[in-house]
């Protein structure tokens, strides 16, 4: 069975809570600007992950766009990975500038299929 954004994103949730990063689905949903209810229609395939819900879990959890959007690579994002480091390996910043042009390269994907989308309707 493929796994979906959806699921992924179910998935992340399960996760903050089993690393106590939440305290329970109630308060993820609080922080995350959604009703309960919302969590279970996911759950129950009745309606999807919005741009707007990925967004406030990319923020405020640090979580990899690239991950609940392709399941590739780290849930999670380390800060240091973001950030250039002070210790100037090549290797490193190659490294990170490959990811974050991974990054654009996925994020315009899902821009892209969003705009056909709203076209269709």
């Amino acid at each position: 069975m493929r796994t979906t954004v959806n699921q992924r994103f179910l998935d992340t949730c399960n996760q903050l809570v089993n690393d106590n990063m939440v305290s329970t689905k109630t308060e993820f949903c609080k922080l995350m600007g959604i009703h309960v209810q919302i969590l279970s229609d996911i759950k129950n395939c009745k309606r999807g992950v919005t741009i707007e819900m990925l967004s406030n879990l990319f923020k405020l959890f640090n979580i990899s766009p690239i991950y609940i959007i392709e399941g590739l690579g780290p849930q999670f994002i380390e800060h240091s990975s973001l950030v250039s480091d002070n210790v100037g390996e090549k290797k490193s910043k190659i490294s990170t500038r490959k990811s974050i042009e991974d990054l654009e390269k996925t994020l315009k994907k899902a821009v892209d299929a969003i705009e056909q989308l709203k076209s269709n309707v």
